[in-house]
């Protein structure tokens, strides 16, 4: 049960299941665009793309280090900019959730690590 609900859960994160999925969804908006605000709208893309990398970052913390401190809330968890400096701080966002998606599968997937602790 636990090695196939590890999978599961991997799977999950790894891949889109019935949605597009963030990545596929920002394919093709430039930075430029990512700084801009949808009228009627609380946030930029690049707010809230910033917003999940600091939250997933600070989960994948969370699970791995014994000693995790909160970072202060709301402040570590939005940034200061409703727009990416330039399109490499852009790319490397996105990248950066890309990676510690990545990085929660591995931890979900290390059979040395209990799951639901």
């Amino acid at each position: 049960m636990s090695s196939d609900l590890r999978r599961s859960l991997a799977s999950q994160l790894r891949s889109s299941q019935a949605h597009a999925g963030l990545q596929r969804s920002l394919e093709g908006l430039s930075f430029r665009d990512a700084g801009r605000r949808a009228d009627a709208h609380a946030h930029t893309a690049w707010e809230l793309v910033e917003h999940l990398r600091r939250a997933a970052e600070d989960l994948v913390d969370y699970c791995r280090d014994e000693d995790y401190r909160m970072p202060s809330w709301p402040e570590a968890f939005w940034p200061d900019e409703s727009a990416p400096a330039d399109a490499e701080a852009w790319r490397e966002s996105r990248e950066a959730i890309r990676s510690a998606v990545e990085s929660m599968a591995s931890l979900i997937e290390d059979t040395d690590r209990p799951l639901f602790e």
